[in-house]
């Protein structure tokens, strides 16, 4: 299922989008189905994580003097950005 990137929130990273995408498969009927979803929560914010730093750091390499006063700018951009 081709998704138009265009139209995804300009805030929701794309793990955040995935993660709405598959939950929208698991079933809730059972015990099994809810520690599915459990388990798939813990790897998405596991994700999250790795994307946060990946962001921050693609900021962080795009300014045009890496010094490291620029790393807190990165984090500030990607509060700012992700609200988070």
């Amino acid at each position: 299922m081709a998704q138009d990137i265009s139209k995804m929130e300009t805030t929701q990273t794309a793990v955040e989008w995935l993660y709405k995408e598959l939950t929208n498969y698991i079933s809730y009927d059972d015990d099994k189905a809810f520690k599915q979803h459990e388990d798939v929560t813990d790897i998405v914010n596991q994700a999250k994580a790795m994307e946060k730093q990946q962001i921050t750091k693609a900021f962080h390499n795009g300014m045009v003097t890496n010094s490291q006063p620029h790393m807190g700018k990165a984090e500030q951009y990607y509060h700012q950005t992700f609200k988070k």
